[in-house]
This record gives structure tokens, sequence and C-alpha cells, in this order.
């Protein structure tokens, strides 16, 4: 496959090329997410609402990055995950009246940081009401529906909200040396693997729940 020589990049032989497919996306998208657009610091308390193939990641470099995550998500499997992943705590947000009347207990008034990884209108507005004081609300997932916040609680509590669309091509390159270097874990994340022939059942792994991140091999 021909492509321009400036979007190639050197794949350390120390990573395997298998392991290597999910960077893209799985990995690259919360990076620039957590790096660029949350600004994730040392010592922030950060509430990350979604512990899928995509969220995971958003715990383990927000992790990385010296924050205290607390990880939400409604299954068991993937809150285990998280935890394994680096979140210091986790939230089945369906144990709980609030997820942000939680967090606002666990943080002493709320977190620093909010992300929301889903693309839940839902989910986005509760992530915004688990914000402290002067903290910032970071939305990965993607909805076309509209979702409602109070205006006057932006400008109050100064509380600032940015999106974050996928990665830029020049993050690939500290990305990489990160999974070289081994501060960020591709192997255990590749929880299945299917022939090409399987791809159907592959796709009914992840329908259920059952995988992180599954590949296909030809």
């Amino acid at each position: 496959m021909a492509v321009p020589a400036k979007d190639l990049l050197d794949l350390p032989e120390s990573i395997p090329l298998e392991e290597a497919s999910i960077i893209a996306d799985a990995i690259s998208t919360p990076y620039h997410a957590v790096k660029n657009r949350a600004q994730v610091k040392s010592g922030d308390t950060v509430v990350i609402f979604g512990c899928g193939g995509v969220g995971i990641n958003a715990v383990q470099l927000a992790s990385a990055a010296g924050g205290y995550v607390i990880a939400v998500d409604i299954n068991p499997r993937k809150l285990d995950w998280a935890s394994e992943f680096g979140a210091a705590k986790t939230i089945d947000a369906t144990k709980v009246d609030r997820v942000s009347k939680e967090i606002k207990r666990l943080t002493g008034g709320g977190a620093d940081i909010a992300m929301e990884v889903i693309g839940n209108p839902r989910t986005i507005e509760e992530a915004f009401e688990c914000v402290r004081i002067g903290g910032r609300l970071c939305v990965v997932g993607y909805t076309h529906e509209k979702i409602s916040v109070v205006a006057g609680k932006i400008m109050f509590k100064e509380i600032e909200v940015v999106g974050s669309l996928g990665c830029r091509p020049v993050d690939y390159v500290p990305l990489i040396r990160m999974v070289e270097q081994g501060k960020i874990d591709l192997k255990r994340q590749v929880t299945h693997r299917f022939s090409l022939d399987k791809i159907g059942e592959a796709f009914e792994v992840m329908k259920e729940g059952l995988s992180l991140r599954s590949i296909v091999i030809p």
C-alpha cells in the first residue's frame, strides 16, 4: 500500500505489530485528550466516565500523568480493569444515587477534571456536575444529541468545557516512545484474538462487553 512518506512512523522491534495495531485510536485518542485537552497534571483529581477500549486508556494515561483517577462505569468487569490500569477508586453508577454527589463526597467538593468517554448526553451532564470550582470538563465521547447544562454554573464556577477529537500526527512519536519504555501497557489490553473467519464472533464478544480490546489476525 503506497502512502506519503511523511505519514510513516518507525515501530520499534520491541513492540509486536499485533498489539501495536490498537495504538491508533484506542490509545492515541485518549492521549490527546489527557495531555493536550484535559491537561492532566500530577496531583489532579480526574474522574473518567466510561471504561471501554478508549476510556480504559484515559484511565491509564491520566494515572501515568500523575492524576488521582476515579473511574465510573456500570460494568463491574470494566471497573476491575480500570483498577488494574491505574484507577485509585472506581464507582459503579448503578450502585449510587448520583455519581456527582459521590464524587463531591470523595474529593471534598468536586474533581479538578472530568472526562466523558462514552458519548451519552446524560453522562456528559453528570460529568459536568462533578467538576469543582475552576475545574475542567473534557468531552471525548461523541453524540449528535443536545445536552442540558446550567450556563450560570459555567460562569459562577468558572468551569472550562473543552472537546477532544482524535489525535494529532505529531503526538504519535512520544506516544510510541511511552509504549516502548513500558509506560503504557498494550499487551494486557488485548483480551481476545480472532482469525478473520471468526470476525462475526469478535463483534458479538464486543457487544456483550466481554472484551477490552479484540484483534483480528488474518
